[in-house]
């Protein structure tokens, strides 16, 4: 077995890291995209809290944008309760995302159909990878809904969001008071 010294070890990796960039950088822009993806597919994900967390800020610049923030989550608390209620509405509701799921990748593959054999029409195939965005989109937001799955997970949903309201309204007093 032949021994490489250490400095001929990264030689070696520097010469691999050089002569293949495109293959490394495509590597880790979809290793990048995959982590965002899962990340996002959470419901307690940072980027979901992030998310929530701006929303929250931005709706404390008035009285009308807190008031319209608190009535949002408090549609949301309700949905999410009748998932807690019954199970019936958590399967209607994946049911509802999957059917869209294959309405928009039927219709992306119509467009990508049309772009083939009309090619007079343009960049269909832009339309077409818009179609399948949109069904991985749809997907996510079905995944994180089918997370609740259990009357544990929905009641820490339901806490969550709970708390997030009280939040809100203890600022929205202080504003109303000043």
């Amino acid at each position: 077995m032949i021994e490489f010294a250490p400095m001929d070890r990264w030689h070696r990796y520097w010469t691999y890291l050089v002569t293949h960039k495109g293959e490394i950088g495509w590597a880790a822009f979809f290793g990048l995209l995959f982590a965002l993806a899962l990340d996002f597919a959470d419901p307690n994900g940072r980027i979901r809290t992030g998310i929530r967390h701006l929303k929250n800020k931005w709706s404390e610049r008035s009285v009308a944008q807190l008031r319209k923030r608190i009535t949002a989550l408090q549609a949301r608390r309700d949905t999410v309760a009748s998932y807690l209620s019954s199970d019936k509405a958590l399967y209607l509701t994946s049911l509802r995302f999957v059917i869209s799921m294959l309405l928009t990748v039927a219709l992306g593959a119509g467009t990508s159909v049309l772009g083939d054999k009309f090619p007079t029409l343009g960049p269909l195939f832009l339309f077409a990878l818009f179609f399948y965005f949109l069904a991985v989109v749809i997907g996510v937001q079905g995944l994180t809904i089918s997370a609740l799955d259990t009357q544990a997970k929905v009641t820490e949903m339901l806490a969550k969001l709970d708390s997030e309201i009280a939040n809100l309204e203890q600022k929205l007093k202080a504003m109303i008071k000043e």
